[in-house]
């Protein structure tokens, strides 16, 4: 039988074909037979320890406000007296919270930036990582729907 691409991607990295779904990468072809195909998932994964440094950070950075809103309001009893933003910036905590702060806003960045997605094609036999590049939810669902599509064709006929 004769194998025809049915559908590919921009980058010509991953194709459904009449018979099989392909990813070639590069280095390494990987690929599973349309009739042993069993479903897909999205992953998400962080690159490094940014998560971990995110609570470090903010745990830090929360026990330091803490212990400058205690320095400045010793009682809860006086009424009188509130949260000043002059006595903060001079005490000593000031510093050390603003630099833990300036941390927690850098090391939440490069978590959000740190993000990857990955779509995963399960077969009987094997599975297909593809990591995606852009999300483009139309594009990555008109795909899935391909797969969908022809693999039920090739069950149903057998």
């Amino acid at each position: 039988m004769n194998e025809q691409v049915i559908i590919q991607s921009s980058d010509k990295t991953v194709k459904l074909t009449t018979q099989r779904i392909v990813f070639d990468n590069g280095e390494r072809q990987q690929e599973i037979l349309i009739e042993d195909y069993a479903g897909y998932s999205f992953r998400h994964e962080n690159i490094g320890n940014y998560g971990v440094l995110v609570n470090i950070f903010g745990l830090l950075t929360f026990l330091l406000f803490l212990g400058v809103w205690n320095d400045n309001v010793p009682s809860i009893t006086k009424i009188g007296r509130l949260f000043s933003f002059a006595i903060f910036f001079k005490s000593f905590y000031a510093i050390v919270f603003l630099i833990s702060g300036f941390l927690f806003l850098v090391t939440i960045f490069y978590y959000l930036l740190g993000r990857r997605h990955y779509l995963e094609i399960r077969g009987k036999y094997n599975c297909i990582v593809i990591p995606l590049k852009r999300r483009r939810p139309k594009a990555i669902s008109r795909f899935l729907k391909a797969i969908e599509m022809y693999h039920r064709q090739t069950t149903t006929i057998r």
